[in-house]
């Protein structure tokens, strides 16, 4: 049996490492298809019946499949050219939005957004803009803590809910 051990954890560390070079006729056949993700699945059952680490190596190696191929389909998608995107002043996209959403009442009206004065607004502070605090009243400083209880004294605690009416 730890020969069969060694010869799963060797398949395994070995499928971890070369899932990249796998190809793709091979990994749509294993994670690709239902029938491939059960047997995956099945595979890691199995595993974890007999050696929970076996498992988790059969685990991160069914893992790795999944990861390749959903790389590998994504890396396939076709993006948008940058030239046709609409862009801002400051050279940022702008999200093409062909219409708005459905009214949900017929007849529902929205009323006009306003522009703002300024084009851009910046983050830094106004001219008139100072770092003083100026205090609305003494009442601030004339604050007191409060009574607590003694945090690693349960006879201070049971007297301070006693007191407050508590217990």
């Amino acid at each position: 049996m730890k020969g069969f051990r060694a010869i799963v954890f060797v398949a395994c560390l070995l499928i971890f490492v070369s899932s990249r070079y796998i190809p793709r006729n091979i990994l749509k056949l294993t994670v690709g298809t239902y029938a491939g993700v059960v047997i995956l699945l099945g595979a890691v059952l199995v595993a974890a019946r007999y050696d929970l680490i076996l498992a988790l190596a059969v685990l991160l190696a069914a893992g790795s499949l999944f990861l390749e191929n959903r790389k590998r389909v994504l890396m396939n998608l076709r993006p948008v050219h940058k030239e046709a995107l609409e862009k801002t002043l400051d050279g940022a996209p702008i999200a093409a939005i062909t219409h708005g959403a459905d009214d949900l009442v017929d007849g529902e009206e929205y009323p006009e957004h306003e522009t703002p004065d300024v084009d851009s607004y910046k983050f830094e502070p106004s001219k008139d803009a100072t770092d003083e605090f100026n205090p609305v009243g003494e009442s601030i400083n004339t604050k007191i803590p409060l009574e607590t209880a003694s945090s690693n004294s349960n006879k201070g605690l049971a007297e301070h809910l006693t007191r407050e009416g508590v217990v």
